[in-house]
């Protein structure tokens, strides 16, 4: 089993659930629920990017959000299915925002883009696995799900300065 859970008052001990959630979250919803977390990570870092080459942010991309945070708070849905649609429409927001951003760096975006090498360099996207990370393929998203799962904030913390 490969779960941590802390985020509601229901927590074992007050501490993480970390077999099954007491509230009867299950170790799948728990990890595709990370898993939508990083998703979303990756549009805000796309959106910014977006934004800083003279973009805007479309309002149906900032409800999704919204909606797909819902979606990870506690009791309001632990749908595994229900779970992979909403991480297959990050996915695809996060393919349509690339695709904007290499339009406004064409200068068919919503500004015309300076098209000097160097200003097409420092606006280029971040190469960040929050941006770059794709999958149509339910079973890859599955393993990503169990590989971005949260670990215990001093685990995760602990190996971040191991170096």
């Amino acid at each position: 089993m490969h779960m941590f859970c802390y985020q509601c008052q229901e927590t074992g001990e007050g501490k993480g659930c970390t077999h099954t959630g007491e509230c009867g979250k299950s170790e799948e919803v728990a990890n595709l629920q990370d898993l939508l977390i990083y998703a979303l990570k990756g549009i805000g870092i796309l959106n910014d990017a977006l934004v800083n080459t003279g973009g805007a942010i479309d309002r149906k991309i900032g409800m999704f959000v919204c909606h797909a945070l819902f979606t990870t708070v506690t009791n309001t849905n632990f749908d595994p299915d229900r779970l992979h649609g909403v991480i297959a429409r990050a996915l695809a927001i996060k393919r349509e925002i690339r695709a904007r951003h290499a339009d406004q760096l064409k200068g068919h975006g919503d500004f015309s883009a300076r098209q000097d090498e160097s200003a097409t360099k420092d606006r280029a996207l971040p190469e960040d696995e929050y941006v770059i990370w794709d999958s149509n393929d339910r079973a890859e998203i599955v393993k990503k799900a169990y590989e971005v799962a949260c670990s215990p904030p001093r685990t995760r913390i602990s190996a971040r300065f191991a170096r």
